[in-house]
């Protein structure tokens, strides 16, 4: 009667041991290099903003297309002028 193999010690199952562990090994070392790629506070996304020409900044003679607002001068009014 032949001895009975141990299923730990067979070759395939050993290379399938050894895979995982160089598996989990590159997960690792992909964590830590994706986390030290990342620093607090740092923006990655997008606004989403049209940055406008200079021929859209420079103005149109049509007050709505105008890049920029006429400063108007705020009025107070003191106490007691009506």
């Amino acid at each position: 009667m032949a001895e009975p193999i141990a299923i730990s010690n067979t070759p395939i199952l050993r290379d399938f041991h050894q895979l995982k562990h160089v598996l989990n090994n590159v997960s690792f070392q992909m964590k830590l290099w994706a986390e030290s790629k990342n620093l607090p506070g740092q923006f990655t996304g997008s606004t989403g903003v049209q940055v406008l020409s200079q021929a859209e900044l420079a103005g149109s003679t049509d007050p709505k297309k105008q890049a920029w607002v006429k400063k108007v001068w705020k009025v107070s009014l003191s106490p007691g002028a009506g």
